[in-house]
């Protein structure tokens, strides 16, 4: 957790993010579904924090278009910096998910950009995502740090799955 932030604080800015990006992405033609954890029961959520699985770590929508299929994962930040944080289960958790599932994860960030986890794999192969330095705050989950400027536009987004094959008639 970010100092000077209560969870509570940290929650309504990430449900604020997630609602601006399904906004933007159902006024670009996505069908959005909502699956991340915000969806389940109380009880399950506590569940999982307590188990080591990658649903714990589940992106908050599939969304489809023109044939399309992925899943989003939005990514809020309650600090300014000119690096993006991802918890390292987090991300093992994506990359589990891509290839049982066969769709790619994309990560939406709150300064209107995205990249995939797929992209971030090959950051910290390439060493330009580093381990992010120990906390004595927070939950203590080791994660990786990654500059913000490696990420793309939304609108590069759009004309990314624009090329797509078209739906049926």
């Amino acid at each position: 957790m970010t100092v000077g932030y209560q969870r509570s604080e940290l929650m309504t800015i990430g449900l604020r993010w997630e609602s601006c990006i399904r906004s933007w992405l159902e006024e670009n033609g996505w069908q959005v579904e909502s699956t991340g954890q915000g969806e389940w029961h109380t009880s399950t959520r506590h569940s999982l924090w307590h188990v080591c699985s990658p649903l714990r770590w589940f992106p908050e929508f599939i969304v489809s278009k023109n044939m399309t299929v992925c899943f989003v994962d939005a990514k809020a930040s309650a600090r300014a910096s000119n690096n993006w944080s991802m918890e390292t289960a987090a991300h093992e958790s994506h990359e589990w998910l891509q290839r049982y599932a066969r769709m790619p994860v994309i990560y939406m960030f709150d300064n209107f950009t995205w990249t995939t986890a797929n992209f971030l794999r090959q950051a910290i192969t390439d060493e330009i995502a580093w381990d992010g330095p120990t906390k004595s705050n927070g939950s203590g989950t080791p994660y990786k740090l990654f500059p913000k400027n490696i990420c793309r536009t939304l609108d590069e987004f759009t004309l990314l799955f624009e090329t797509k094959t078209k739906e049926p008639a």
